[in-house]
């Protein structure tokens, strides 16, 4: 039967193992925010873009049915 786990210091290889399990996992959080973050700003840019274009086609086809675009 082996002895429980008592020593719970930096000096102690489980310990720097779990810390450095840690590390990892908060490294690996935190390039997963920045890859979200900049997907939504692709996405909030793509749609800021097609509504710049939506905008666009509004005011020339309003343009044109009112008669300002006839010379």
């Amino acid at each position: 039967m082996s002895r429980p786990w008592t020593d719970a210091n930096v000096h102690d290889p489980g310990v720097t193992l779990l810390e450095l399990l840690v590390f990892l996992g908060e490294a690996l959080s935190s390039y997963q925010e920045q890859i979200a973050a900049e997907a939504q700003f692709r996405t909030r840019r793509g749609v800021v873009i097609a509504l710049a274009g939506a905008a666009l086609l509004f005011w020339g086809c309003r343009r044109l049915r009112d008669g300002a675009g006839a010379q």
